[in-house]
């Protein structure tokens, strides 16, 4: 039975959702990794078999199982991406894996240029901010160990490494505001169908996205993108023609 939108919010939300996940949705992660599993162990095996082929001096051969590593990458690739956003969709709404893998996918859909300039714009943003911790850091850490620098042969590896491990620590810090950005995307698409029979709170949902819109636009226009509105026009949410 689906529980979409009826669990209020718990106390704990780490412990709630932990739960929810061990008592509803445990089937639909193993699911999500069987399908991952299913495109990575036949990659793995093919590179396997290059690995073993290497004395062998059939170039044709070679090629094509090299493209069809490649081919099984991108297969890997996508299939993670939509599992991502099929988790999101599982953790909002209770459904199971194929019910919210249909919800996701029509939402990347019918948003993809969407999708693509807030990834664009959050993604370059998450990154700058990644170099400006690791960045920070390791300065503070030069200042703070000058003193040694003369007894080390190589003083910029300390600096390398600290560098490295800065970044990967804002890294994982970080990876928390991109989901969140991604799952207020989905939950965007997922409140334009909600609404469309609701022509009053949809006007004033269209209000406010085109405030928001006009700031993305800026954003997107800074970075040397193509703006969305030249690219995809905003849809009315209730229906009707913007014109109108």
């Amino acid at each position: 039975m689906s529980r979409r939108f009826a669990s209020p919010t718990p106390r704990s939300p780490l412990r709630g959702s932990l739960w929810n996940l061990l008592r509803y949705h445990l089937g639909s992660a193993a699911l999500g990794a069987f399908i991952i599993t299913l495109v990575r162990v036949p990659r793995y095996i093919v590179i396997w078999t290059l690995a073993r082929m290497r004395s062998v001096e059939n170039v044709v051969l070679k090629k094509i199982l090299s493209f069809f590593v490649c081919i099984l990458l991108c297969m890997e690739k996508c299939l993670q991406y939509i599992n991502y956003n099929v988790f999101t969709v599982i953790s909002y709404s209770g459904f199971s894996f194929c019910p919210a893998a249909k919800i996701a996918v029509n939402h990347l859909l019918d948003n993809a240029v969407d999708v693509a300039a807030v990834n664009t714009v959050g993604g370059l943003v998450l990154l700058l901010t990644k170099c400006i911790v690791a960045g920070a850091t390791t300065i503070y850490a030069f200042f703070r160990m000058e003193e040694v620098w003369a007894s080390l042969s190589h003083p910029w590896f300390p600096l390398l490494i600290m560098f490295i491990c800065s970044y990967q620590i804002a890294n994982c810090f970080l990876s928390v505001y991109g989901m969140a950005i991604d799952t207020i995307m989905l939950c965007c698409a997922e409140e334009v169908v909600l609404l469309q029979d609701n022509p009053e709170m949809a006007q004033q949902y269209r209000d406010y996205m085109e405030g928001t819109s006009e700031m993305t636009q800026r954003s997107v226009r800074f970075i040397g993108a193509t703006p969305v509105d030249e690219m995809y026009p905003m849809r009315s949410v209730s229906g009707e023609d913007k014109s109108e």
